[in-house]
């Protein structure tokens, strides 16, 4: 009976993706807390990248990466970050549409798999900072949770950018990539 238990946990953690030989690194990109990146910033970083943006929707946006955010202790930064890297600055290239209000890959593993939609921009936001959120630690959620897909991972197994690699995305170098973007927003 101990070996199915053990064998029964070793499944589930494979199956979240969060394999067990693998520890959060310590050091780095804190996905929680508060940074002091100003709004004008972000907006001023998301254009330069993609000039198309139309500039009331990229304000909406990042307001809510603002305040959903500040309710869940996330860094703003990173979530907005992750953001950029997953849609290539709002330009929808991957396999999530514009019209998913998807800014995160949230349910879409490749292969053409659409990924989950959301009813408006600011849910799809909760969705994606409240799911940060639950990597980064064992907290629960401040609002109704609403991140269906909470139960797949194992919470808190990735407090910091680099632990998302492997773990929220199959790319090795996917926590680089959000803290190369992370690097250059700050000297935006």
């Amino acid at each position: 009976m101990r070996v199915f238990r053990l064998w029964a946990v070793l499944l589930a953690l494979s199956i979240a993706g969060c394999g067990t030989s693998r520890k959060p690194s310590e050091g780095g990109e804190p996905i929680m807390g508060r940074d002091s990146i100003s709004a004008a910033r972000m907006e001023r970083f998301l254009l330069r990248h993609n000039s198309t943006v139309d500039r009331t929707y990229a304000r909406q946006l990042i307001d809510a990466y603002r305040k959903e955010c500040r309710a869940e202790g996330v860094r703003t930064s990173v979530a907005f970050c992750q953001m950029c890297l997953e849609t290539n600055f709002l330009s929808f290239t991957g396999d999530v549409s514009a019209g998913q209000n998807n800014f995160c890959g949230y349910g879409a593993t490749g292969g053409g798999r659409r990924g989950a939609r959301f009813p408006s921009p600011e849910i799809g936001v909760r969705a994606q900072v409240q799911h940060l959120k639950a990597y980064a630690t064992t907290a629960p959620t401040k609002g109704r949770c609403i991140d269906g897909r909470r139960r797949l991972i194992l919470l808190g197994s990735a407090p910091q950018v680099d632990d998302l690699s492997g773990r929220w995305a199959a790319d090795p170098d996917y926590g680089t990539k959000i803290r190369r973007l992370l690097r250059e927003l700050r000297t935006e």
